[in-house]
């Protein structure tokens, strides 16, 4: 008697002694293996018929194989360089925060309190360019491309949304020196260069985990 889950465990034993490496390659092959023989067997045909006909229908494993390395050599160049272009863009934002700070720090007059909150802004921004290696061994792996391009962007959306909540909305209901103002600024300007480097250390994160497991 036909078992349609036997099947296809025996389909993924197939790819993966084919070289089609887990998770994400085979995970999505087996998606649309399941989708194509659910769609079959609501015209009418029969499990066993369904799966012969949506494994066929996908491919032999030798030649998806060589399809997923094609695609695969193009991502693994072009996200690891986006990570590191996100990472170092970063960096030189906080690079340029921190020369802002102590320009503001000897230009303007500020009480002590102002003043000890800027530094603490130029001291987070100063450990994290120089401790960047360590701090990125303390971010999770999130194995899953489709998570991870969901923090990536509510990131992004968050950093964007809030520096035009603040600027627009909370901001002009105060009435600070030019000393505070800078320090404020320079304080947003750190929150967004610092989730951006998050979105890089999470990529970093995964793509180590995947390159010692492979």
């Amino acid at each position: 008697m036909f078992d349609l889950e036997q099947s296809i465990v025996e389909w993924r034993k197939q790819m993966l002694a084919a070289g089609i490496k887990t998770p994400v390659p085979l995970e999505e092959l087996e998606i649309h293996l399941r989708d194509e023989i659910e769609q079959k067997m609501q015209s009418g045909m029969s499990g066993q018929e369904a799966f012969e006909n949506a494994a066929l229908r996908i491919g032999r494993a030798d030649a998806l194989k060589t399809e997923f390395n094609k695609t695969g050599d193009a991502k693994e160049k072009f996200e690891p360089a986006l990570a590191r272009f996100v990472l170092y863009s970063a960096i030189l934002a906080f690079g340029w925060i921190l020369i802002m700070g102590i320009h503001a720090f000897l230009k303007y007059e500020m009480s002590l309190a102002w003043r000890l909150a800027g530094f603490a802004d130029m001291a987070a921004i100063t450990l994290s360019v120089l401790g960047r290696h360590w701090l990125n061994r303390i971010f999770p792996v999130i194995p899953d491309k489709r998570v991870r391009t969901i923090v990536g962007i509510t990131f992004g959306l968050l950093s964007m949304s809030g520096m035009v909540v603040f600027m627009n909305f909370i901001l002009p209901n105060f009435e600070l020196t030019e000393g505070q103002l800078t320090v404020v600024v320079l304080w947003s300007l750190t929150l967004m260069a610092a989730l951006g480097a998050v979105w890089a250390g999470l990529e970093e994160a995964a793509r180590k985990q995947i390159a010692t497991t492979d």
